[in-house]
């Protein structure tokens, strides 16, 4: 589709609406923890990450933004409805579910609703994908940066140093190996494929 527009005007719209929507959230990012303490005793406070995080979309943001004027792309088309309601939906389940299920039991139903908004769907390969993306996010959050995310539901008793903990831990590990092998033979295969 040629969109090229006469007289030097925009020449894709939607990467220009996008940004500047990329820069919008961003800015009410940093807007909505701007009360979160920017840095604590080690260099790293509560604020810190979601501070990065708004910086680095709202870079992100302004580049997309201004390439759309130099660059030719599409004009803005349907919205996508499905997308919008799917991962809005996935977002409310997190933080509706994080508190009285604990990330090891939302983690795999949330990352299912959000991959709903692909129109080519499939369930086996969200499936493995969820399961690898909790136990990484489970590893990482709670054990390696020392968050306090519930990884359980409270009535259960994962302290981190008894043997429920350890297991836990160990068995998040396997599932992480799990998931980067069959990643692994996933691509190696594809590249058979497309070879032969």
């Amino acid at each position: 589709m040629d969109t090229k527009r006469p007289g030097g005007a925009a020449r894709s719209p939607q990467d220009i609406f996008g940004g500047l929507f990329l820069v919008a959230i961003a800015v009410l990012a940093l807007y909505l923890v701007n009360h979160l303490p920017a840095s604590g005793r080690v260099g790293f406070a509560s604020g810190t990450a979601p501070r990065l995080f708004a910086y680095g979309l709202l870079a992100l943001g302004a580049w997309i933004a201004i390439a759309g004027f130099f660059k030719e792309g599409v004009s803005i088309g349907a919205f996508n409805w499905r997308g919008l309601f799917t991962i809005l939906g996935s977002v409310v389940l997190f933080a509706v579910g994080i508190r009285y299920v604990g990330l090891a039991l939302i983690g795999v139903p949330m990352v299912m609703l959000a991959s709903l908004a692909d129109h080519e769907f499939k369930a086996e390969e969200a499936l493995y994908f969820g399961v690898g993306m909790t136990a990484f996010c489970g590893l990482l959050f709670p054990t390696i940066l020392g968050q306090p995310i519930p990884l359980w539901p409270p009535f259960l008793d994962m302290t981190p140093g008894k043997s429920t903990g350890l297991i836990v831990r160990f068995a998040a590990g396997a599932v992480v190996l799990a998931a980067a092998v069959y990643v692994a033979r996933q691509a190696l295969g594809n590249s058979k494929r497309k070879g032969s």
